[in-house]
């Protein structure tokens, strides 16, 4: 199931007072698009007399994936620990710190809930499926690569993708170093590339001779 607000409040108000005492105060929930993580407290801080408080409290739980239903409250009560220490001014060692690693432990053991740390997904979880299948067609979009193909005084060839922001500038760079024989670009929307990271600063990657030539086959030579 995907989780929705309706279903959200009912469980936020279930387990405040199954594990709170009902003692935490309405906080709004809204739902997230976010891949990198199934759950968040969102908070402002500000000091009075002296002291740091935390306020404007907002939990985000990610509706991307399709989770079983006590992933969900797994991932609920999670962010309600972490927003009955923030709320009432707890001091941790951390932010996954000994007080919450022993309320979580508390109501694991209490209740027969399975929280951890990182929302830990399973192997064999449906989610973990969606997950594995975003990661796929993610290597298999279309998108536009700016491709370095430098070559070393020793004749070795090395590659850098570049952030299109910042082609000039790290072609200034790449051909200022003792090292670097040449430096040529090439736009290319091969997926081949996704496996690259766009760089910001100089950062050479090897390449197997065998695919730069394929991949050098459909690029376009840039004037930089």
């Amino acid at each position: 199931m995907r989780p929705d607000i309706p279903f959200l409040n009912e469980k936020f108000d279930f387990l405040n007072k199954q594990c709170f005492g009902g003692k935490l105060k309405p906080v709004p929930i809204e739902l997230s698009k976010a891949s990198s993580f199934l759950g968040r407290l969102y908070y402002k801080v500000k000091k009075t007399a002296g002291r740091t408080v935390s306020y404007n409290f907002l939990i985000r739980i990610s509706s991307r994936y399709d989770m079983e239903e006590a992933e969900i409250i797994d991932t609920l009560l999670h962010e309600m620990i972490h927003y009955h220490i923030m709320s009432n001014g707890i001091k941790d060692t951390s932010s996954h710190g000994n007080v919450f690693l022993s309320i979580m432990n508390d109501f694991n053991n209490r209740y027969g809930y399975n929280m951890s740390v990182s929302h830990k997904v399973g192997s064999d979880t449906e989610m973990a499926r969606q997950r594995q299948e975003e990661r796929e067609k993610k290597k298999m979009e279309i998108k536009r690569h700016y491709i370095g193909v430098v070559e070393m005084n020793d004749g070795q060839v090395c590659v850098i993708q570049a952030a299109s922001t910042r082609v000039v500038e790290i072609n200034k760079l790449l051909k200022r170093h003792y090292r670097i024989k040449s430096v040529k670009w090439y736009g290319s929307v091969s997926p081949f590339w996704n496996r690259y990271p766009n760089s910001i600063t100089p950062k050479l990657y090897r390449i197997e001779p065998s695919d730069l030539k394929r991949e050098m086959e459909q690029m376009v030579a840039l004037d930089i």
